[in-house]
């Protein structure tokens, strides 16, 4: 597919990418375009909005910082656009926010897998997360019904906590968030 000029085969840069139409959503990974379709199903909707609102009590209403939320540009250099599920930008680094979107690393990244990003969230984004400085990186997965919770070390992302059943995490950037996997994960009335 060419868009505008661009040739997705080559190298794509930030400035181009923002010339892509509305509508399809993509992600800006090595210079190369990655569609972001199938919109993901209704577990990963709901776990990303109930955990949405868990770190909004942990981090807003305590004035730690913002919390943001796909679909929202995080730029993490000019060959390196992401849409994290979830993230948290602490205070004193808020100026990475721009009228266009994110400019620089998170502090936390939430991605919650969906059957068309398992590979690319375990491995692809994990790494580069870790190579652009995200400090905290939460791996939600509704088919564990578990948080696997990373923090960044200088060899690289370690496993801090995994999170399951009805336990509450404890990030090592934020402390407790008041939401356990078992509520995350939980059905609607009448789903089948």
């Amino acid at each position: 597919m060419a868009t505008r000029g661009i040739n997705p085969a080559g190298k794509v840069t930030y400035a181009q990418y923002r010339l892509l139409p509305e509508g399809e959503r993509y992600e800006l990974i090595d210079g190369g375009l990655v569609s972001l379709t199938p919109a993901p199903g209704t577990r990963h909707m709901l776990a990303k909005r109930r955990l949405d609102g868990a770190l909004r009590v942990v981090v807003e209403a305590a004035g730690l910082g913002v919390v943001g939320d796909a679909p929202i540009d995080v730029v993490l250099d000019e060959g390196h656009v992401v849409q994290p599920d979830l993230f948290v930008v602490i205070s004193d680094r808020l100026a990475i926010f721009h009228s266009e979107g994110v400019r620089g690393a998170p502090d936390l990244v939430v991605e919650v897998l969906s059957p068309g990003s398992v590979r690319r969230d375990r491995f692809e984004k994990k790494s580069l997360y870790a190579r652009f400085g995200v400090r905290e990186y939460w791996i939600v997965d509704p088919e564990a019904e578990r948080f696997e919770i990373y923090q960044l070390t200088e060899t690289g992302y370690e496993l801090a906590r995994l999170v399951e059943g009805n336990s509450r995490p404890v990030s090592p950037l934020l402390g407790e968030v008041p939401i356990s996997p078992a509520e995350a994960f939980a059905p609607l009335p009448g789903w089948r």
